[in-house]
């Protein structure tokens, strides 16, 4: 082997590089100012001061250990295998773009779906913060307190501790309370609403009034009386409650419409289970019209009594009346008959009146006084004014337990027939 040692090799005219034509090897370290031509293959080894990268061609192969540059411009894709970190604040990576600070944008653009992990709060203020609190709900915190939350089930809510203003997915809105009760309160006045009640309170825990579903009126709660009771002041200072009306006024039983049925199917009315604990009773006639054939004592418009289970109707009605055909004298009307009569007509256009029944109380330990009962009734042509007295042994013994009107051929063709009562206090 042969070796040339020298300093510098030139070509002949001392001017220019030689040319070497089969090429060149160099074993060690090759320094160059610059490279002029393409660069076939790879390089290794270190770049440690480069001006400039261009022309080169093919498909190069460049690793380059460590990147510090002031701007770098792509016009294409850059991959990079690790992450890219700018500045102590963002560092992107296959996981995503992490901020370590604040990150402020114009508008953010995703053509999927924004994923975001974790809360968003206020600049400065973590108290203030919109998060996901539990599966499939969103809230709102300010001052480091849920504001609001929108619900998996479509719910609005806005909680105070445990007392909160609730809009369900339905549109209906419900003030729920700790205790589970739902109202709506002014000035410790709660006025609560159910699906089918309504409550007014005068505080809390004190109702003082109740609206059920059927529009029932209820007094401090479900309390709605019994029937036939009335509401009852208890002045300036006291609530009001239900009571039983007082004495002294008639009160409506029952009664039967004649218009109602058909005309002239209905002849006998019954009215029963009257009882002493009510002063009187009073069967009332209202412009009935009814015919008869006038054979019988019921073709007349009357009435006769139920006693020990049975209807009176022998002659047991004492009769001490009078009768107005339009004179200036009385008329005896009879002494005793079948039924109480109203008329003395078999037929009449119209006829109304009063008949009044005492209701006498026991004498002694066998049996009752006995029974007095007087009316008063007009006909389009008469007026019979009469009082009567009972004499059936079972009357004075076991009482009187019904009054039953009757015309009975044709019957009623118009007009009401109603039972009154009369209390004793």
């Amino acid at each position: 082997m042969s070796k040339v040692q020298v300093d510098t090799i030139v070509d002949k005219d001392d001017i220019s590089a030689p040319t070497l034509s089969k090429g060149a090897i160099v074993t060690g370290v090759c320094t160059a100012t610059t490279f002029v031509g393409a660069v076939t293959g790879n390089v290794t080894g270190n770049a440690d001061t480069a001006t400039n990268a261009q022309g080169l061609t093919g498909s190069p192969n460049i690793t380059v250990t460590d990147v510090n540059a002031t701007g770098v411009t792509t016009t294409g894709i850059a991959t990079v295998t690790t992450s890219v970190v700018v500045g102590s604040a963002v560092t992107a990576n296959a996981d995503g773009v992490i901020t370590a600070g604040v990150g402020t944008f114009g508008s953010i653009v995703s053509s999927g779906d924004l994923n975001i992990a974790q809360n968003i709060i206020h600049t400065g203020d973590t108290d203030t913060k919109i998060h996901f609190s539990a599966a499939d709900q969103i809230s709102f915190d300010t001052g480091g307190t849920t504001r609001l939350n929108i619900t998996s089930s479509g719910n609005l809510e806005m909680p105070n501790d445990t007392d909160y203003i609730k809009i369900g997915a339905s549109g209906d809105l419900q003030l729920v309370h700790t205790s589970g009760v739902s109202y709506i309160s002014d000035a410790g006045s709660p006025l609560e609403l159910r699906s089918d009640t309504l409550k007014i309170a005068s505080g809390v825990g004190t109702e003082a009034f109740r609206v059920g579903g059927d529009g029932q009126l209820g007094v401090a709660g479900a309390n709605y009386g019994t029937s036939g009771q009335v509401l009852t002041s208890g002045g300036s200072a006291a609530s009001p409650s239900w009571a039983t009306p007082s004495g002294g006024a008639w009160e409506w039983v029952e009664g039967y419409q004649a218009d109602d049925a058909a005309p002239g199917t209905t002849g006998t009315v019954s009215f029963t289970g009257l009882s002493t604990a009510y002063a009187a009773y009073k069967v009332q006639v209202s412009h009935i019209t009814f015919y008869g054939s006038g054979t019988s004592q019921q073709d007349y418009m009357c009435a006769r009594v139920q006693s020990n289970g049975s209807w009176i109707s022998a002659n047991d009605y004492e009769h001490r009346s009078l009768r107005y055909d339009g004179g200036s004298s009385a008329d005896g009307y009879g002494s005793s008959s079948s039924c109480l009569k109203f008329t003395v007509e078999t037929q009449t256009d119209m006829v109304s009146g009063d008949l009044t029944i005492p209701m006498v109380t026991r004498k002694d330990g066998s049996g009752y006084s006995t029974p007095v009962y007087y009316g008063d009734f007009q006909t389009h042509h008469n007026r019979i004014m009469f009082g009567c007295k009972l004499t059936n042994a079972d009357a004075r013994t076991y009482g009187v337990t019904g009054i039953q009107v009757l015309a009975e051929t044709y019957g009623y063709y118009t007009g009401r027939i109603d039972l009154y009562r009369l209390k004793r206090s």
